[in-house]
């Protein structure tokens, strides 16, 4: 009993570091993203972003040197929002654009996050006809999940929309 559950555990241990990763995301980007999450509330030097961005930077190197191209364009998006989050709008579509063209035929599933912060980017400056565009670009790429999903409800005010989530593990319950 006691051998089955230290298997069991370490297991666990070791699969639950890999399961991050494949994601794309790993513990640095985790940590990036939660320091930029504070910083967006304002008071911090420069000094505090200059080390942000190059802690991002270094993320970006790892991440293509080991050819994790997921995690290479997480690490993008965050140093997009990042400039958005001081104000530099036109850096940060810059920066989105030019992932989405060096990654365009690459399946890569945080591209998907590229369309929407870029398309959401443009909808904050009230530009529709960018959005339009961008979501028009987003369905012809090979990044478009073309499934439709099957929902239940919504008939009215007091029904709610219930749309199960395809693919979804039990660790990505909103619930």
């Amino acid at each position: 009993m006691k051998r089955a559950l230290c298997v069991g555990l370490l297991t666990l241990v070791i699969m639950f570091p890999a399961s991050l990763t494949a994601r794309g995301y790993s513990a640095d980007h985790h940590e990036m993203l939660s320091r930029l999450q504070m910083m967006a509330g304002g008071g911090y030097p420069e000094s505090e972003w200059s080390d942000l961005m190059q802690r991002l930077d270094a993320l970006l190197v790892e991440a293509e040197a080991a050819g994790d191209w997921d995690g290479y364009v997480e690490a993008e998006l965050i140093r997009a929002k990042a400039l958005e989050t001081r104000g530099r709008h036109a850096q940060a579509m810059a920066l989105l654009r030019s992932v989405i063209d060096e990654h365009r035929e690459r399946r890569i599933p945080a591209m998907r996050k590229v369309y929407l912060e870029l398309a959401a980017l443009h909808a904050r400056e009230g530009n529709e006809e960018a959005v339009t565009r961008i979501m028009s670009e987003f369905k012809r790429s090979p990044h478009f999940d073309r499934e439709t999903y099957g929902f239940i409800g919504g008939s009215g005010p007091d029904d709610p929309l219930l749309v199960p989530r395809p693919r979804a593990g039990a660790e990505d319950s909103v619930t």
